[in-house]
């Protein structure tokens, strides 16, 4: 089955924030300087 283009890039950036939010959670010294 073809996807779409949007489908493919909704798909790319949920696996995008996931990523991230592992990432965040991974290391609060990082969020804390973006809060600044």
């Amino acid at each position: 089955m073809e996807k779409t283009f949007m489908e493919l890039a909704r798909e790319y950036i949920k696996e995008k924030a996931r990523l991230g939010d592992e990432l965040f959670k991974n290391s609060p010294e990082l969020l804390k300087n973006l809060s600044q």
